[in-house]
């Protein structure tokens, strides 16, 4: 019996726990953060007036019992929570807390619950549009105009505020329109909120203030009053307005943060005109402005159909130092642009005779083109004398599809003509033209006669022979001529584009690039999969391994890794701390990206040595710029990145070779950065095998070693058969 009713103590406590997270997280989300801690300090703001802050946490439990009783489909985040609170918030400004106010509580809240089920779905289906506070809008303008005729209920008479100043008159005002959030006007109350937000994201900070700036100036030139009650009780629409624009559903730029500022301005002019339109009413236009303002900004946003800041991030918004470093991270590795990205289309090693802008025929309009002969190791290009085709080492060597897509036109009956001859009739010579994506066309020229496989019509894929490299059209040698064109019209203008998954050779040394654009004279191949690493690295959804972590000469501590696939189809390697990071995995290179922050050292050391990882042949070099919030800084070293802005990155140099002695891979690399101006090194080494994968992680920062050995692995139970392998492996002492 005993134990049975601590089970269900602990059940109890359990579900507990978790309402509360999730009412502390709606608190949180008003302003736009994401941490229970600060959204239980907003919590206590409300409770500076207690009339106010009982209503809402009222309307909030309301809400959160609503749900577990009806379970909504599709109720994702606490949108129904914040907006029912903010509900609450409203009713217990106007009214004293009573059971009359109770009841109309009771039933707004679940109304706002319906409200927020209903408008999330239709926004989103229609424009992919949040609904923000649009239900706290209209439940609170149902109810408060209803209300009315409620002879019952009693108004709550606030406290006078005092009319001393706080910090400084600008800055007061600024402050209670911050407070007003939440219905709590004061200074005080305001620079609870100002620090929440400011500990939250410093750049959120900027554009609440620059947001109320530029909305209080439009403001107060439409109603020449610049510091009034009715200015602090719209002013948060402004602050709201700029930061969900300018730092939530776009990338941080000076686009976005423009943009902001115009969102901060029409939400004046919407505050200005329902300040007539709703005094006959006596009611307050609440969110309003902020709702109108922000849904048809993001609307417009959302209906361009060129690819430029402000960017969206409509599909995964997030705060903007996250968001920033997602794009920055995709940008280092040439991912997430709009450049059309093709594969080498050839085997083997070639050289780059030509690259873009080249000097000889790559000109405007068709400036946008490599040209490709393969040399030996003295730098030349054919045998003996070079006078004849057959001469030159790339004659008759297959072309490959660089795209997926459909021959749209092809031509190959023109006869090679003779070393040094061109044909300037047919200056492409034999071609075939890949429509691809219905949007560009990849043209491959010079092939030689009659070697076409391929023809109108047919479905080609990366990497399928096509035809063979010849010496017809233009061409004063045999060579490969690559560019994308704007159509499908032969000759037309080209447009920019990138290899993927090249090695790129510069004085000896081979360099794994994920996306590049080479140049003139650069030795290059397709990057070949080590298939014995890509088993030793592969990570299929249930794959669960633990490591033992120490650091310095402190005791082991056993950390558990297990693979997930998220709701969203997302795959994330996730730590039983919590903390867990998102990865993808092709045939040749594994990446890790969006890092979220629960803190786990073990986990950032694994990322810092495999954050992106080639699983190409041979010893390669490749380049890498993660977060410096990797790092296991002294706590001074992390605050010091947190008040940055938009934080920092590594500069980060990895190599990987096969150790013939210990049979394993070494994967080692330096990461560099700047700290008070002075250069900081980190250094990482991994040794892989090929039956167990990555058996052994180092990381050495100053004078500490951080370092964590594979312990065993297997898959879990309710995923596959469980078979946890020991580690038995007699592994090398030294890294």
């Amino acid at each position: 019996m005993c134990l049975i009713n601590e089970d269900f103590t602990s059940e109890m406590v359990s579900k507990f726990k978790k309402i509360a997270n999730s009412i502390c997280y709606s608190y949180a989300a008003i302003l736009f953060t994401a941490d229970s801690r600060i959204g239980l300090m907003f919590l206590l703001v409300t409770f500076w007036y207690p009339n106010i802050g009982s209503a809402g946490l009222v309307s909030a439990l309301i809400a959160v019992a609503t749900e577990k009783l009806f379970r909504f489909r599709n109720l994702g985040g606490n949108l129904h929570i914040y907006n029912s609170l903010l509900v609450g918030l409203g009713l217990g400004a106007t009214y004293q807390l009573d059971g009359h106010l109770l009841l109309l509580i009771f039933f707004a809240s679940v109304t706002s619950v319906f409200f927020s089920v209903v408008l999330s779905e239709w926004l989103w289906r229609a424009e992919r549009l949040p609904a923000l506070s649009l239900p706290f809008v209209l439940v609170t303008f149902i109810y408060t105009l209803s209300a009315q005729s409620y002879v019952n209920l009693q108004h709550h008479v606030h406290p006078v505020p005092s009319n001393e100043v706080f910090l400084s008159v600008p800055i007061d005002y600024f402050l209670m329109a911050l407070g007003a959030t939440f219905i709590t006007p004061v200074p005080a109350a305001g620079l609870l909120l100002f620090l929440g937000i400011f500990i939250t994201s410093r750049y959120l900070a900027l554009l609440a203030i620059s947001g109320f700036i530029a909305g209080n100036t439009v403001f107060g030139l439409l109603s020449d009053t610049w510091y009034s009650a009715l200015g602090v009780g719209i002013g948060f629409n402004f602050i709201l307005t700029a930061v969900a624009v300018g730092g939530i559903f776009t990338i941080p730029s000076k686009q976005s943060f423009m943009f902001a500022m115009l969102g901060s301005f029409l939400a004046a002019m919407i505050a200005s005109a329902m300040q007539k339109l709703l005094l006959p009413y006596e009611t307050s236009m609440m969110a309003t402005p902020f709702v109108l303002s922000t849904l048809m900004l993001l609307t417009v946003l959302n209906k361009r159909t060129t690819n430029i800041a402000p960017h969206l991030l409509l599909d995964n918004p997030s705060l903007p130092e996250a968001s920033l470093e997602r794009v920055r991270l995709a940008k280092v590795r040439g991912v997430g642009g709009s450049t059309p990205i093709l594969y080498t289309p050839f085997m083997g090693e070639w050289t780059v005779s030509q690259g873009m802008d080249g000097e000889y025929t790559h000109q405007a309009p068709w400036q946008h083109a490599l040209d490709f002969i393969m040399t030996d190791e003295y730098g030349r290009s054919y045998r003996t004398s070079g006078e004849f085709l057959a001469d030159y080492y790339c004659f008759g060597l297959p072309i490959l599809s660089p795209v997926y897509g459909q021959v749209s036109s092809c031509m190959d009956y023109l006869p090679d003509h003779a070393i040094g001859e061109v044909d300037t009739e047919n200056n492409w010579g034999n071609f075939v033209l890949i429509w691809v994506n219905n949007q560009h066309s990849v043209l491959l020229a010079h092939l030689q006669q009659y070697s076409l496989q391929v023809k109108v019509g047919d479905w080609v894929y990366i990497g399928q022979k096509i035809a063979q490299c010849g010496n017809t059209g233009r061409s004063l040698q045999p060579h490969i001529h690559l560019h994308v064109q704007q159509n499908i019209y032969l000759g037309s203008p080209t447009v920019n584009f990138t290899l993927g998954n090249v090695v790129i050779r510069r004085e000896q040394q081979r360099q794994f690039y994920l996306i590049e654009q080479p140049q003139k004279n650069d030795l290059l191949s397709s990057q070949l999969t080590e298939i014995k690493l890509a088993q030793a690295m592969y990570l299929p959804v249930g794959k669960q391994f633990s490591y033992q972590f120490r650091k310095n000469s402190s005791e082991w501590k056993t950390h558990f890794f297990t693979v997930i696939l998220t709701l969203t189809g997302q795959f994330r390697l996730q730590a039983n701390s919590g903390a867990s990071v998102a990865f993808e995995t092709t045939s040749s290179v594994i990446a890790f990206y969006d890092r979220n922050d629960v803190a786990d050292v073990c986990l950032d050391l694994l990322l810092l040595n495999f954050g992106l990882t080639p699983l190409g042949n041979g010893a390669l070099h490749w380049k890498d710029q993660p977060s410096v919030r990797l790092l296991p800084l002294p706590k001074p070293h992390k605050w010091f990145w947190k008040l940055l802005p938009f934080g920092h990155h590594l500069h980060c140099s990895y190599k990987r070779w096969w150790d013939t002695e210990r049979e394993a891979w070494i994967q080692e690399s330096v990461q560099e950065y700047n700290y008070w101006h002075k250069k900081q090194n980190v250094e990482t080494r991994a040794v892989i095998l090929p039956e167990w994968g990555c058996v052994k992680m180092r990381l050495r920062l100053n004078k500490d070693t951080f370092e964590a050995v594979l312990q065993d692995y297997g898959m879990v139970e309710d995923v596959g058969v469980h078979q946890i392998a020991r580690n038995t492996t007699p592994f090398p002492e030294s890294l």
